[in-house]
C-alpha cells in the first residue's frame, strides 16, 4: 500500500493503462532503485507486474507490458546475525528513542524504536509487526494471533508474547492510546490519524535501522537480520532452543509429510518457553555496559 500510494501512482498513476510502456516501469524501477535502494525496486516490479496481470484478465489492455521485465536486482542471502555487543548497543539506543518524545534528538521516531524492539523480541517479520492492529494483540492472554491474510506464508500463526514484548506493547498503548495500530505512522499528523489513521509503513523500519548502522560504522542491518539474530540466539547457549520450537516461532512451514499431515502439536506452551527465556537473555545482555562504536564482542 505504501509503495503504490508513495511511489508508483504518483509516478505512473496518470498515465493510461493502455498506455503504460515496458521503458515506463524500467525508468520507475530504475528511479527507485536510486532514491529507495534494490530492496524497494524488486518491490515496485512485483506491485506494477501484479497491477497490470488484474488488468489483462479484466480486459482493460491487451497485453502486459511488463511480463518478462527482469527484476533488477538478485537477492543475496544474508547472513548477518548481531554480535553480543551490537545487541546491548541498538536495544539501548532503541530504549532510549521509544522513551523520549517524538523531536527529540534520538537515532529513532519513539513509535519505530518500539516496533523494531518488537521485532528483536519475538523474532516476526518487519510488515507483519508494522501492521499490527490492537485487535490481534491479546493482553490478558498474552497472545498475539495473526491471521492467515497478514502472514507471508499465509499461515494463521499465534505468538506468545513474553514479559518484554508485553513490556514494548504496554508502552506503545501509553503513547498511542486511541490508534487501532500498535504503531500508527510518525508521518502523519494528530488530524490525519484520527481520521484515516495510518500505520507504520514495514519500509521505515529498514531505513532507520539502516541509517542507525551507518551512523556506527557497522555492517549493513536490516529488520530480517533482528529476526535471524533472534533465531540465531535461541538456538544457541544459554538457551539451546529446539529448531522445531524456533521454527514454529519463526511460522515456518512444517517439512516432511509427517510434519505436515500427520503432526499436529500447536507448540505453544515450548513456543511460550523459549521466547521467554530469550526475553530473560536480552535483560541479561542489557545488564553489562558496552561502548556504543564497538561492534564486537
Amino acid at each position: 500500500h505504501y509503495l503504490l500510494r508513495k511511489i508508483i501512482i504518483p509516478s505512473i498513476g496518470d498515465l493510461p493503462l493502455a498506455e503504460i510502456r515496458r521503458a515506463d516501469v524500467l525508468d520507475l524501477m530504475q528511479k527507485v532503485a536510486i532514491e529507495n535502494g534494490p530492496h524497494s525496486s524488486n518491490q515496485v516490479h512485483t506491485l506494477v507486474v501484479m497491477v497490470l496481470n488484474s488488468a489483462l484478465e479484466r480486459e482493460l489492455i491487451v497485453a502486459n507490458p511488463a511480463l518478462g521485465l527482469r527484476k533488477l536486482y538478485r537477492p543475496q542471502p544474508r547472513e548477518r546475525v548481531l554480535s553480543t555487543a551490537e545487541i546491548r548497543v541498538l536495544w539501548g539506543a532503541l530504549e532510549a528513542s521509544a522513551c523520549s518524545a517524538p523531536g527529540e534528538a534520538t537515532g529513532f521516531h519513539p513509535t519505530t524504536a518500539r516496533a523494531l524492539q518488537l521485532c528483536l523480541a519475538t523474532g516476526q517479520r518487519r510488515e507483519e509487526v508494522a501492521g499490527t492492529p490492537w485487535s490481534e494483540i491479546d493482553l490478558d492472554a498474552k497472545v498475539w494471533k495473526l491471521p492467515k491474510e497478514r502472514v507471508k506464508n499465509k499461515r494463521s500463526h499465534v505468538v506468545p508474547l513474553s514479559t518484554l514484548a508485553l513490556e514494548v506493547l504496554r508502552s506503545c498503548k501509553r503513547a498511542n492510546p486511541s490508534s487501532r495500530w500498535l504503531f500508527p505512522s510518525p508521518a502523519s499528523s494528530r488530524s490525519e490519524r484520527l481520521a484515516d489513521d495510518i500505520r507504520l509503513p514495514g519500509m521505515a523500519l529498514g531505513r532507520a535501522i539502516g541509517r542507525f548502522a551507518t551512523d556506527l560504522g557497522w555492517p549493513n542491518l536490516g529488520p530480517h537480520d533482528l529476526r535471524r539474530t533472534a533465531a540465531t540466539r535461541m538456538a544457541e547457549e544459554p538457551i539451546s532452543g529446539s529448531p522445531d520450537v524456533i521454527g514454529r516461532i519463526l511460522n515456518h512451514a512444517p517439512q516432511g509429510v509427517t510434519r505436515q499431515v500427520y503432526v499436529r502439536a500447536d507448540y505453544q506452551p515450548q513456543m511460550r518457553q523459549l521466547l521467554e527465556r530469550w526475553s530473560e537473555e536480552l535483560g541479561r545482555l542489557m545488564s553489562v555496559e558496552t561502548d556504543p562504536a564497538n561492534g564486537g564482542e
